[in-house]
């Protein structure tokens, strides 16, 4: 039976500079899942290179489960905040017109480059609507190739919308059971629905046999899941001994990114070609071990930078370096343009240069950051400060706002 006291809500006194310290180097994970699934889509093009690397690298698309984990935890904790401090939700107006301008005008903009250079294609007006407004990978016939990695935007803006229907069942569950042990047990639950239904996703049985929500939602659900309750953990107000408790165990985070490595390096020995996704056709316990197992060591990167934000000595320090903060601020971009780049060079044959091949993916991947910075500078941050200006608030200051 749970402890009144190891239950309180959060304090509301959280400052904004304090916010941006703990998410910086959270943000910096991201760069480097960013600079992992470059490496991945490399290894599709240069593979037979690599040699025996090339198993390894194949695995590297793990940081797309990265950007889902932290796409939960960043989504779902102002609910959570919002729930547990006033028992109510987010504006969804504000909520929406912020979530829109974050993803769609950029993306657009790298959609429109690719096909005016012929690096995508697009059917007719059906496919223009599908992947304008991201849901292509909701019918069987997508309407073309469109930006072949924006499936995971099609995942992040199905996260956008479906987290606000859950924040709301978790409200009207919190006034029966109260909202600390309603948000903790709706993430248990959540956890293990996503556990639950990667077989049938792996098996392509009932909802997830063709295009649909399963087969669009279930590929993150496991990720993002786990960092919706690591955005309970992290808002709940716990006693001190708890609090410290949990400090301790997450506190050593070199030690979990250890243990990631290793479930990482047991992946690639266990699975076989890890160039690429398991094939579905084939074996499908090696697509199912595929699913957990990388949305697991994104989870054991992840949960010490949430829990222990003041922890982690060395590797908290590494992860505040310029260069990793600055890839981390052109993630988004970066994962926009760094195929772009990649077709280009492989176009015109600077990917087919034996080991030399190194250097030229090493100038592909300089190039990627410098189109993801030009992208956060001038795309990013101009639809950021739009963003910002939420029109159905008034304009005094700030801190007077709702």
């Amino acid at each position: 039976m749970l402890r009144r006291a190891r239950w309180q809500t959060p304090r509301e006194s959280d400052g904004v500079t304090a916010a941006v310290s703990r998410n910086a180097p959270l943000d910096a994970v991201r760069g480097l899942a960013a600079a992992g699934v470059f490496v991945f889509h490399t290894s599709n093009r240069v593979g037979a290179v690599y040699g025996d690397p090339y198993r390894l690298l194949g695995h590297l698309d793990v940081g797309v489960r990265v950007f889902f984990i932290l796409s939960g935890y960043f989504i779902y904790r102002p609910f959570v905040r919002a729930h547990l401090t006033a028992g109510r939700g987010l504006p969804m107006g504000e909520y929406a017109w912020k979530r829109f301008w974050r993803v769609y005008p950029a993306y657009w903009i790298a959609l429109a480059f690719a096909l005016v250079v012929g690096y995508a294609e697009i059917d007719g007006i059906e496919g223009v609507w599908k992947h304008g407004l991201l849901i292509q990978k909701y019918f069987g016939d997508s309407g073309g190739t469109g930006l072949r990695e924006s499936w995971t935007l099609v995942v992040e803006v199905t996260l956008y919308a479906l987290i606000p229907v859950y924040a709301l069942v978790v409200r009207l569950l919190g006034r029966v059971v109260g909202r600390v042990r309603a948000e903790v047990g709706a993430g248990i639950a959540l956890l293990a629905f996503a556990f639950a239904m990667l077989r049938p996703y792996v098996d392509q049985k009932g909802v997830f046999a063709s295009a649909g929500l399963g087969r669009v939602l279930e590929p993150a659900l496991l990720a993002a899941g786990a960092g919706m309750l690591l955005a309970v953990i992290d808002v709940v107000e716990w006693s001190d001994v708890a609090r410290e408790r949990i400090r301790r165990v997450a506190a050593p985070a070199v030690w979990w990114w250890c243990a990631a490595g290793a479930v990482f390096a047991a992946l690639v020995l266990w699975l076989a070609d890890g160039f690429v996704t398991p094939d579905r056709t084939g074996d499908h316990t090696q697509w199912f071990n595929y699913q957990w197992g990388h949305a697991l060591v994104a989870t054991l990167l992840v949960a010490p930078l949430v829990l222990a934000p003041g922890g982690g000595g060395r590797l908290r320090a590494w992860l505040s370096g310029r260069f990793v903060v600055m890839l981390g601020a052109v993630s988004f971009s970066l994962y926009l343009w760094h195929i772009r780049v990649l077709t280009l060079f492989k176009n015109s044959g600077w990917l087919d240069l034996g080991w030399f091949t190194l250097v030229t993916v090493a100038i592909a991947f300089g190039l990627s950051v410098a189109a993801g910075w030009l992208g956060q500078r001038y795309l990013e941050q101009p639809f950021a400060r739009v963003a910002s200006r939420w029109p159905l608030v008034s304009r005094g200051p700030r801190s007077t706002r709702p």
